[in-house]
C-alpha cells in the first residue's frame, strides 16, 4: 500500500527562504507531504491553535536554524522554540540541523540586538543535546542532508503516514472478505464434523453406498440442434460414484469440475433399452445435469463422511466453490483402486502370482461397447448384445 509521510518545517521565515526551498524540494522528492509557515497568514498567536493540530498530524518535524532566533511569544520565546517544545512534548521524530558558521551568514539575516543573539545562543546549545545534529553553510547542502536524514528516518521509524481514501477502503474491503472466507470455511468444518446421529437421528450404516445403486438422469442434447433428445435413467453404484470423482477431490476440485466428472459417470451407467436406443440416435452429443441430480449426491457424500469444502486460500476475486476428500474418504477410495499383492495360492510354487496357479479372469461385457472421448461429446452407447 502507497504511504506518504508528513513533515512539518520549522524555521524562521525571512532570513532561509532559499533554504527552506530546497527543504521542501528534497521532501516532495521522496513523496511526503511537506507543512510549515508557508501555510499560515502569520507566525503569531492566534495561528498557534492551527499549527500545534498539523504538527499533531505530521510524522515528522524537521527543524532549521540560522542566525536569527525570531519573532517572540508573550513568553518571551521564538515561534520556533516554542514549535520545537511541542514537538518534543508529542513525541515526534526531531531532525534538526544547524548552520555550521554563523559569523559567515550574510548581514540581514542575523539578529542585531545583543538579546536576541544570547537566545539563539542557548536556543543552538538546546538543540545540539541529547541528539544528533547535521551542519550546513548552504541551501544546497541542507537540503541534500535533509533527503539523507529524512530517507534514513523513514526506513528505520516509519511514521503512520498517509493514504489514500479508495486505497484504504479497498485494503478494508478485501481484510473482511478474507474474515468472513475463514469464518464461514469453519462452520462449515464444524458442520460437517456432526455425527448424523446428533444432527438427524439418522444412522449411517442405513444411508446407501458401496455397491449399493442409485439412479440418476441426465440429458442428452444435439451439438447441432440444442434440442433436448434423450433423457435417459442411468443406474450406478456409490463406489462408481467416488471412483470417478475422487481422483480428482485428492486435491480439490470445482463444483463445475465435480459435476463433470459425475455426468460422465452417469452416462456410463446401466441404461434401459429404449433409453440407450433414443441416446444412439442423437448425433454429436453433448451431456447435461440438473442441478438437483448434483446436489443429490453431495450432499448424501457429505452425509457419508466422504467429501467437505475446500479449505484453500485463494483469490479474492476466485467465486467457485471447492470440495475435497474427507480422510475417511480418502482411505476408502484408495481401497477402491489401489492395486493390491496377490496372496500366494496354497500349493503352488509359493511365488505371488504365478500364471498357471491362477484361474483366467472372465470377460464381462460393459452395458456400452464404445467410450466417449470428450466429455462434451460422447459417443453414444451401443445397443446391449
Amino acid at each position: 500500500m502507497d504511504r506518504r509521510y508528513q513533515v512539518f518545517v520549522s524555521s524562521t521565515y525571512v532570513d532561509l527562504i532559499e533554504e527552506r526551498r530546497q527543504v521542501t524540494q528534497a521532501i516532495l522528492e521522496l513523496d511526503c507531504i511537506p507543512a510549515g509557515m508557508e501555510l499560515f497568514v502569520a507566525a503569531d498567536e492566534t495561528q498557534w491553535e492551527l499549527i500545534r493540530d498539523v504538527i499533531d498530524l505530521s510524522d515528522y518535524y524537521v527543524l532549521i536554524v540560522g542566525g536569527r532566533y525570531g519573532s517572540r511569544t508573550k513568553d518571551g520565546i521564538s515561534f520556533t522554540e516554542q514549535e520545537f517544545n511541542y514537538a518534543l512534548q508529542q513525541g515526534k521524530h526531531v531532525l534538526a540541523f544547524v548552520h555550521g558558521n554563523t559569523d559567515d551568514i550574510a548581514q540581514g539575516k542575523t539578529d542585531k540586538d545583543d538579546e536576541s543573539r544570547e537566545l539563539l545562543a542557548k536556543f543552538r546549545s538546546r538543540v545540539m543535546q541529547d541528539r544528533v545534529v547535521a551542519d550546513f553553510l548552504t541551501a544546497d547542502e541542507l537540503g541534500s542532508k535533509v533527503s539523507r536524514a529524512l530517507n534514513r528516518a523513514i526506513r528505520t521509524r516509519p511514521g503512520i503516514g498517509w493514504i489514500r481514501g479508495d486505497s484504504a477502503a479497498g485494503d478494508e474491503a478485501e481484510r473482511e472478505i478474507l474474515r468472513l472466507r475463514a469464518e464461514l470455511a469453519e462452520a462449515r468444518e464444524q458442520s460437517q464434523s456432526l455425527r448424523i446421529e446428533n444432527s438427524t437421528g439418522l444412522d449411517e450404516a442405513s444411508l446407501a453406498h458401496g455397491s449399493d445403486e442409485i439412479e440418476l438422469q441426465i440429458a442428452v442434447r444435439s451439438r447441432l440442434t440444442g434440442q433436448s433428445s434423450a433423457d435417459p435413467i442411468t443406474t450406478v453404484t456409490w463406489d462408481d460414484i467416488i471412483q470417478a470423482i475422487g481422483p480428482a477431490l485428492i486435491d480439490e476440485a470445482t463444483e463445475d469440475e465435480v459435476k463433470e466428472k459425475l455426468k460422465l459417470c452417469a452416462y456410463h451407467g446401466r441404461m434401459s433399452e429404449s433409453d440407450i436406443e433414443a441416446v444412439n440416435k442423437v448425433p454429436n452429443k453433448r451431456l447435461y445435469a440438473s442441478e438437483d441430480e448434483f446436489e443429490k449426491v453431495v450432499v448424501h457424500l457429505r452425509f457419508l463422511g466422504m467429501i467437505e469444502s475446500g479449505t484453500k486460500r485463494r483469490a479474492v476475486s476466485d467465486a467457485n466453490k471447492y470440495l475435497r476428500l474427507t480422510p475417511t474418504g480418502q482411505a476408502y477410495l484408495a481401497d477402491l483402486m489401489t492395486v493390491k499383492k496377490p496372496s500366494p495360492v496354497a500349493g503352488g510354487s509359493g511365488k505371488v502370482g504365478d500364471p498357471e496357479d491362477s484361474p483366467p479372469i472372465a470377460q464381462t461385457d460393459s452395458p456400452h461397447s464404445t467410450e466417449p472421448t470428450d466429455p462434451a461429446a460422447p459417443e453414444a452407447p451401443a445397443q446391449d448384445a
